[in-house]
């Protein structure tokens, strides 16, 4: 089964994603950063299925306030039909549609909801649990007190269904952030060794700060983790579609 896994970064990125969907023909997609309409147009344009779970409000190009706010999150795509769909919030807001304010921690944490979305999914004669989240964000990557909690209500979450394929973007730098470690004891990292960053510097927002540039070059933050008997195959990490690298892989039993 081929699954992609990537963080769109809203509505920034199309001309570009499209194309590489279509070379790609995959099986599964995960997506986060994705606006609900969007996940609707792909999954129609590519013959899928398609479940979303928003987490906030944001204006369609994050940027044109005149532009009505439409609903963010995660979502999942599948060729085959999506049984046991499971939209679990392992944070909330009082109002898990609020617009996003990100002017500090404190306000994006009272305005976005933290959500693990699941299902079951076939090819062939296998039939697979992925899941993806778009986990909590820290300025720098260090851990803090909100993504703390959240990895203990994550972790205890996932203890509570099968074992899963658990893709997204985790905002936790490979051997920076301490709660790597927390997931990569449960879970098999299957993104190898030898990339050191899943920041696409050409297309980042950040591409023309020298000050960045350094520090994102090592910020592995987008994995593929591997539950109990599942294995994956040719993975790789994908250029040119975003502001982060997709994630490309052959996932089975």
């Amino acid at each position: 089964m081929k699954l992609i896994s990537l963080n769109v970064e809203g509505s920034s990125h199309w001309p570009l994603i499209d194309p590489f969907f279509d070379l790609e023909r995959p099986d599964v997609i995960c997506l986060q950063e994705v606006f609900e309409e969007d996940a609707v147009r792909v999954a129609g344009r590519l013959g899928m299925v398609y479940s979303f779970s928003p987490m906030m409000l944001r204006h369609y190009d994050f940027v044109d306030e005149a532009t009505p706010l439409r609903p963010l999150g995660i979502a999942i795509l599948s060729r085959s039909p999506l049984l046991d769909v499971r939209d679990q919030k392992y944070y909330s807001t009082v109002d898990p549609l609020s617009e996003c304010d990100a002017t500090t921690v404190e306000r994006r944490r009272a305005t976005v909801a933290q959500t693990l979305l699941s299902a079951e999914v076939t090819a062939g004669n296998e039939t697979l649990r992925v899941a993806t989240t778009h986990f909590t964000w820290t300025p720098n990557g260090i851990s803090d007190q909100y993504q703390e909690e959240d990895a203990h209500a994550l972790l205890r979450m996932l203890d509570d269904m099968p074992p899963v394929v658990l893709c997204g973007d985790f905002n936790m730098p490979r051997h920076v952030n301490s709660l790597y470690d927390m997931f990569a004891s449960k879970y098999w990292d299957a993104i190898p060794a030898s990339y050191e960053s899943s920041i696409d510097l050409s297309l980042h927002r950040q591409r023309g700060n020298s000050e960045s540039i350094p520090f994102l070059a090592k910020f592995m933050v987008d994995y593929l983790f591997l539950g109990k008997g599942y294995e994956a195959h040719d993975v790789r990490l994908q250029a040119n579609v975003s502001d982060h690298y997709a994630i490309v892989a052959t996932i089975g039993r």
